[in-house]
């Protein structure tokens, strides 16, 4: 093993803010180097929770008015780096949104979920 930086994924979060669309956006923007083969993103507004996925570059998935119809006080978002499984499978795309019995979850990370 070398004992080196990889670069994998990109990920950010935002909470508390009224632009979280746009610094989410321009976060996985720059973030593109980090992945490109899909973006994603969660938000939610106190009531709702939605996730936008789409395979390609951030600026291809997410469009200015996709953008300006986002409603929410906090979101992450998650820049595909494919290390496994089908890097053209949306159902790969982070972030994952579950449901569990306390609500709603969004979980997105730089790693693999195996079983």
């Amino acid at each position: 093993m070398d004992d080196r930086f990889h670069d994998e994924c990109g990920l950010i979060g935002i909470f508390g803010r009224d632009d979280v669309a746009d610094l989410i956006y321009y976060g996985l923007y720059a973030l593109q180097h980090r992945g490109r083969r899909a973006a994603a993103w969660c938000f939610h507004n106190g009531e709702k929770t939605r996730v936008a996925k789409g395979l390609g570059l951030v600026s291809e998935v997410f469009t200015e008015e996709t953008r300006h119809r986002i409603d929410g006080y906090l979101g992450i978002g998650h820049n595909r780096y494919a290390t496994t499984g089908k890097a053209t499978k949306l159902r790969n795309v982070q972030p994952i949104l579950v449901d569990y019995k306390g609500g709603k979850l969004a979980i997105a990370h730089n790693g693999n979920l195996t079983t």
